[in-house]
């Protein structure tokens, strides 16, 4: 299931990645279908098959009429129509469009901007949707900035992997020919396996688009392994606050891997850089514990491709999952997104938001 909002600067492309996939279509064991808006024109869906017409689109579609892309009940009721009407055993979810994580420039956003009714759908909706639809075994976000624990903690009870992009992403880096041509080839591929060749496909596109491209990153995550990764977070937190190590942790936010979102941060990166700064037992041992458990237990695969014609940044030392971690200038956060970060699932389960709090608080 694609759900490809195109009511933005990216309508130029849903033409040609609906292209890409009718390369390899639907088959006796495969569905591919696919909801597309394009910028001032009607929405439709799409049952995909293969043609041989790289110009054109000729896959059978029903035409909804004007339609909200980023509107959350749209993306569920598309979710419902594929399911009704192409059950499966397995289901994999894809969301197209620009992404921001959590948030964008100070403001609770998250993904699907739709320009003709300025709406767009939050990461808590984009939770309600799977929720509504009856859980997917994979999801993805063809979309920047989305693999982060906040958007993983909203979704972690109704998909198995989730699979997208600590990092911005450019438009067609997707390899949608490669992720059906695997499907195609072996129908009966475990849900874990179809997260890892996702994730595999589009760092090798990436390659190709060297020149032109951003910096890549993707990689996929059991969310079965987030509720012990909130449990080691906070384990690390509550260390490093008993250990009143507030200096520490206001160097390593100064010091951290920041992906292009401005206020997210590589989280196996920032526990290690402040870390470094003290001895504290408790603190190490922590840290060693979570670090681990990311590499292991959370991380099912993750792949980054440096850039130098774009990026000097070092993305190896990405290791596939980013978190909040604001600037420890309390003028340099409103407060209206310090109480939008308060009402996410994670913030209400977590230490982080309390920990955020304790590392700008002035002395």
């Amino acid at each position: 299931m694609v759900f490809m909002n195109g009511k933005n600067d990216l309508a130029g492309y849903v033409g040609p990645e609906l292209n890409e996939m009718e390369t390899v279509g639907s088959s006796e064991k495969v569905n591919v279908v696919a909801q597309a808006g394009v910028l001032g024109n009607t929405v439709r869906r799409y049952f995909i098959t293969r043609d041989d017409k790289p110009n054109s689109v000729t896959s059978p579609s029903e035409d909804l009429g004007a339609m909200d892309m980023g509107d959350y009940k749209q993306l569920a009721a598309f979710g419902a129509w594929a399911k009704r009407n192409y059950p499966a055993k397995k289901y994999m979810l894809i969301v197209w469009n620009h992404g921001t994580g959590w948030e964008s420039i100070g403001k609770p956003k998250s993904i699907s901007y739709d320009d003709e009714t300025d709406n767009y759908i939050s990461t808590p909706e984009l939770a309600r949707v799977l929720k509504q639809i009856g859980g997917v075994d994979v999801y993805t976000s063809d979309a920047c900035l989305m693999q982060q624990v906040e958007v993983g903690f909203e979704l972690k009870d109704y998909a198995q992997y989730i699979v997208g992009s600590q990092e911005t992403m450019i438009a067609m880096i997707f390899d949608y020919a490669a992720l059906l041509g695997a499907l195609a080839a072996n129908p009966a591929m475990a849900p874990g396996d179809l997260a890892a060749a996702v994730v595999e496909n589009n760092s090798r596109a990436a390659t190709q688009f060297m020149e032109d491209a951003h910096t890549a990153t993707q990689s996929a995550i059991r969310t079965a392994a987030i509720p012990g990764l909130a449990a080691r977070i906070d384990a690390w937190a509550g260390a490093v606050m008993a250990a009143g190590l507030k200096a520490e942790v206001r160097e390593g936010v100064l010091d951290t891997f920041r992906f292009s979102g401005g206020n997210d941060s590589d989280l196996y990166d920032f526990v290690g850089l402040v870390t470094s700064r003290t001895q504290d037992p408790a603190v190490t041992a922590a840290a060693a514990d979570l670090q681990a458990y990311i590499e292991k237990d959370l991380v099912l695969v993750n792949r980054t491709n440096n850039n130098p014609k774009m990026s000097r940044k070092d993305y190896a030392r990405c290791r596939g999952i980013a978190i909040f971690v604001p600037s420890s200038n309390p003028e340099k956060q409103k407060n209206a997104v310090a109480k939008a970060y308060g009402k996410l699932a994670w913030a209400k389960a977590s230490r982080w938001h309390e920990f955020m709090k304790w590392y700008r608080k002035a002395n």
